[in-house]
């Protein structure tokens, strides 16, 4: 059933209750009742009211869009959707009911739980066509911070650099360096996101970001990079820092990232800003493909190190 928006903050309350598994949903319905750091461009379907074992957060947009135009449904790299689960059976009757997603498109499932809401996921994509998966086999640690845990650090600039947020003008830099990016359809997203989510950024000496990270809406930090040029300097945990500390300054009461477990650098640069790894819960992004489409189809998704699971 599509929850009516009366219901979000009695469904925040509830969602409260199951942090932190489900503070991605939480954050995506949370900026929308209270209109800040929101994607507007989304709803939510339950499994059942009140109470419900299953949140879906889906685009309101369901066909693709005329060329040139805004794909809303893009909320990363295509048609993108969050979940929150706690009974797999209920989410495999959602996923599976024609009506819920558009299973025409391909899918981003957006930072799936694993391995509880990922095996539901891939086996319902299966049906109808194959899915992939990002990175690796391997589901990200996700670790947070909060306004206590988080620790000041030095913010060492070269002379000549500054500190900063990116803008709207930073769109296609960021959409030829981020490894998910690279077509249209992103380039419009991060067009819209520089315009109404926070981010850090160092800028050298020509005022080009060399290292930067930004906040999604669903509360986490993510697409950061630091061009290879300006590594081992601490720009990192420095764009790491000032963000967090904004999004503390304006009131959220924590942020997560995620991160790989093979990427050791990442993982010490969080530990020393104070991130705690929370465990059991671990994260995966997982593309759908429907069965009449290839990668060579018209607008297919290409990402790096993609492959089938099947």
């Amino acid at each position: 059933m599509l929850l009516h928006s009366d219901l979000y903050e009695e469904c925040l309350d509830y969602l409260e209750g199951h942090f932190p598994r489900s503070l991605p949903i939480y954050h995506l319905m949370y900026g929308i009742t209270h209109q800040r750091l929101a994607w507007p461009y989304v709803n939510f379907v339950v499994d059942r009211w009140p109470n419900p074992e299953v949140v879906l957060c889906r685009p309101t947009q369901v066909h693709a869009p005329e060329p040139g135009e805004l794909d809303t449904s893009v909320r990363q790299i295509c048609y993108t959707v969050s979940l929150w689960s706690i009974n797999a059976e209920e989410l495999e009757k959602i996923l599976k009911d024609p009506t819920v997603l558009n299973w025409d498109r391909e899918i981003m499932f957006h930072g799936v739980a694993c391995p509880s809401d990922r095996d539901v996921v891939e086996k319902v994509c299966n049906l109808s066509g194959r899915h992939y998966l990002t990175e690796s086999s391997d589901c990200c640690e996700v670790s947070m911070m909060t306004p206590k845990t988080l620790r000041e650090i030095p913010l060492i600039i070269p002379p000549g650099f500054r500190v900063g947020s990116l803008r709207p003008c930073h769109a296609a830099q960021v959409n030829e360096e981020w490894s998910y990016g690279g077509n249209d359809s992103t380039m419009k997203y991060l067009e819209v996101a520089l315009d109404i989510f926070p981010s850090a950024a160092v800028f050298d000496t020509s005022d080009r970001p060399v290292s930067y990270m930004i906040y999604e809406p669903e509360g986490c930090m993510a697409m950061g990079y630091t061009n290879p040029a300006f590594r081992k300097r601490g720009f990192f945990s420095v764009v790491n820092y000032l963000l967090a500390r904004h999004l503390f300054r304006i009131g959220l009461k924590q942020v997560y990232v995620q991160v790989i477990h093979t990427n050791h650098a990442s993982k010490n640069a969080y530990l020393k800003l104070g991130a705690e790894v929370v465990p059991g819960w671990r994260q995966h992004w997982i593309l759908y493909r429907p069965s009449h489409m290839s990668q060579d189809s018209p607008g297919a998704v290409c990402l790096p190190d993609m492959r089938s699971d099947e």
